[in-house]
């Protein structure tokens, strides 16, 4: 239902906050990716897997993955 979806979405993406200041930056990207399979207009989780390409070194994917995001933010 909406309502279950709802919250895996608030679950996964909160699961990615905490475990990204735990610097687990891979288990946190693929849980932001999983909150976009969920809800593919997810801002955060945008964000939050250009925060984590960008703690590995991966400026060009972060920088993307932040792009995506502020297009989003503007429409």
């Amino acid at each position: 239902s909406k309502s279950e979806l709802g919250l895996m979405v608030r679950r996964n993406f909160a699961l990615g906050k905490k475990v990204e200041r735990l610097k687990d930056f891979s288990l946190a990207e693929r849980l932001y990716r999983r909150v976009l399979l969920l809800d593919p207009k997810h801002a955060g989780a945008m964000k939050g897997i250009a925060s984590c390409l960008l703690k590995v070194g991966d400026y060009q994917g972060a920088e993307a993955w932040a792009r995506r995001a502020d297009m989003l933010k503007r429409h």
